[in-house]
């Protein structure tokens, strides 16, 4: 009886100490797409972002911690980038009239927290859903060059609650990851959608999972924000892609 009892508690131990891992990760991201706002019922039309002045890949510093006892697998991870940039309108934006030069300064934070729960029954595979929410900080102020009016501002904390899956799978020292999660919602005629995928590799360099240890990862990460907003006095059309691969050093016990 005491070996049966002693071997019950051994195992409850185990599953009650989560595996905790931290990545901090170097992003290169890109912006793609169309930004449309328009004020006081005016028509609103869409401009790419390009026009704006955010282009090009900026770099994102970022950082990830993940917890993972038995079946739930906890991610936490944030980022944050800006881009400055000038640009010339090709519609209307707000109060800023089309075929006027602008200066934009954008600043993106995007912050993360999935819990999926594991239905594979082995560890060298993780096959997971779940819930999760993404957070996404945004700051951007289009200063036209003129002067004649005034920059238009958003500063704005977006939460947005997604569904999770998540799948890996281990091969001697390399981890193969993919995890994304997404929302897709109506309401009242304003519609918002998110599409978060991040598809990753870690090599280990040295030590073991259950005992400190140390890999290099590398990965390829694209985020999708859709908006359709209108509240009849603010009207917003977005529909934007920000992307890039990352590397990162990951160290656990």
């Amino acid at each position: 009886m005491r070996p049966f009892c002693t071997l019950s508690l051994s195992l409850l131990a185990a599953c009650s100490a989560p595996q905790i891992t931290g990545t901090p990760h170097y992003t290169l991201l890109e912006p793609r797409g169309d930004v449309g706002f328009a004020t006081g019922g005016n028509p609103l039309a869409e401009t790419t972002l390009a026009d704006l002045g955010i282009a090009g890949e900026e770099s994102a510093i970022g950082a990830q911690l993940d917890l993972l006892w038995g079946s739930p697998h906890l991610t936490l991870a944030t980022q944050a980038a800006s881009w400055e940039g000038d640009g010339t309108l090709s519609v209307d934006f707000g109060g800023i009239s089309a075929s006027e030069p602008v200066s934009t300064q954008f600043d993106l934070g995007v912050h993360r927290a999935y819990l999926t729960f594991d239905l594979a029954p082995t560890e060298a595979v993780e096959l997971g859903l779940g819930v999760g929410a993404l957070v996404f900080d945004v700051n951007a102020t289009v200063t036209p060059d003129s002067g004649l009016v005034a920059a238009e501002n958003v500063d704005e904390l977006v939460p947005v609650p997604v569904l999770t899956a998540r799948a890996g799978g281990r091969v001697w020292k390399l981890d193969l990851g993919a995890t994304v999660a997404g929302m897709t919602a109506d309401v009242d005629g304003n519609e918002a959608s998110v599409l978060d995928l991040d598809l990753n590799a870690r090599y280990a360099i040295f030590g073991e999972h259950g005992s400190f240890h140390g890999a290099l990862v590398a990965g390829w990460r694209s985020t999708h924000i859709g908006l359709v907003y209108d509240d009849g006095v603010e009207s917003v059309d977005l529909d934007a892609t920000f992307s890039g691969p990352y590397i990162g050093l990951q160290l656990g016990f």
